[in-house]
């Protein structure tokens, strides 16, 4: 018997040829039973998300065959994976990796750990390599070997990331604005947040923070429909783009992300709006270029004004110091293989 891996990742193929190969999670069981007819592999797991499609099967091997050649049933995957996804062979072929026995293991295993994600360290593909296992687990797909294995590897991803900082630190510009919230006001809760703008980024961190819990959203738009639309996806509140200075004295974090030429926010506009608030904290997170909110509010007191560039800095920041775990984590993956 002999355990193998075949894919490809976010590193050996774009995202126009990933999306092609990707299994929906629906579509696993019918998916798995397929591959192990078609291949004739004795166990076989697929994971499959927006940044990988991974085949890890068990081979069973002849006498005859020579040891650690296996081309036969690679080539039935590589047909597998053409004839489910109905992509021809020649647009995937060369972005695929073949790891075998140790190499397979080690690889699975820096899967887990978070060492082969596109950001360094991230906790969301130890549940979908726990996901996937489970799939196949229940299929009936797998046996000792595959059980064995992704087993050790689900341990091993919760061990590195409770004995190392791979996973400390947000790395996106969503993540800090929250993690920032929460130092400046500690439980999000009972929060107001509005939405100056309708960009994707400033969209993903107001969801970012109403999953932290914030009491509720407003937004406010120049198109006052997409303000509307907005809204009803955070059952908030929409406002029409001349009225919102009005709630500023209500609201505790402000994402604004429009493309004025101009400043929408001055430190004359906030000036009376903080005594108003009796000078009660307000976080603005300027997500635009050019930036929304003229940098001198940070001269009022209790404002804490960032920019992305300041979000971003922080995500260079939490990034390096994941890469520095790197070393300890492959270290505890060699002691593991």
């Amino acid at each position: 018997m002999k355990i193998i891996v075949l894919g490809l990742n976010h590193k050996t193929a774009p995202v126009e040829v990933r999306e092609k190969l990707t299994i929906p999670e629906t579509k696993l069981p019918e998916a798995l039973r397929l591959l192990i007819e078609q291949t004739g592999l004795k166990e076989a797991v697929i994971i499959s998300t927006c940044n990988r499609t991974e085949i890890y099967g068990v081979i069973p091997q002849e006498k005859k065959e020579p040891e650690g050649s296996t081309p036969e049933v690679i080539e039935k995957i590589k047909n597998f994976l053409s004839s489910y996804r109905q992509v021809a062979r020649s647009e995937f072929e060369d972005k695929l990796y073949l790891y075998q026995e140790k190499e397979c293991i080690e690889h699975l295993f820096a899967v887990a750990a978070g060492l082969d994600s596109m950001v360094v360290g991230e906790d969301q593909v130890l549940g979908q390599v726990k996901t996937a296992y489970s799939y196949a687990h229940q299929n009936r797909t797998t046996a000792k070997l595959l059980n064995i294995l992704f087993q050790k590897a689900l341990n091993l991803g919760k061990h590195v990331r409770t004995t190392t900082g791979i996973n400390k630190g947000s790395v996106s510009v969503s993540s800090v604005a929250v993690e920032l919230a929460e130092k400046i006001f500690g439980n999000l809760q009972e929060r107001q947040v509005m939405i100056i703008g309708a960009g994707e980024t400033s969209e993903l961190t107001a969801k970012n923070l109403l999953d932290s819990g914030v009491k509720s959203i407003l937004v406010s738009n120049r198109t006052f429909e997409r303000a509307q639309e907005l809204a009803r996806k955070f059952n908030g509140l929409a406002v029409r783009f001349d009225e919102f200075p009005a709630y500023l004295e209500d609201v505790d974090i402000v994402i604004s992300s429009t493309a004025a030429p101009h400043f929408i926010l001055k430190k004359e506009d906030l000036l009376p709006i903080m005594r108003k608030r009796k000078h009660r904290a307000l976080f603005l997170i300027d997500i635009a270029v050019p930036r929304d909110i003229d940098p001198q509010v940070n001269d009022l007191d209790n404002i804490y004004l960032y920019n992305i560039d300041d979000l971003e800095q922080i995500v260079k920041t939490n990034l390096g110091e994941r890469e520095k775990e790197i070393t300890k984590c492959q270290q505890i993956i060699n002691k593991k293989t």
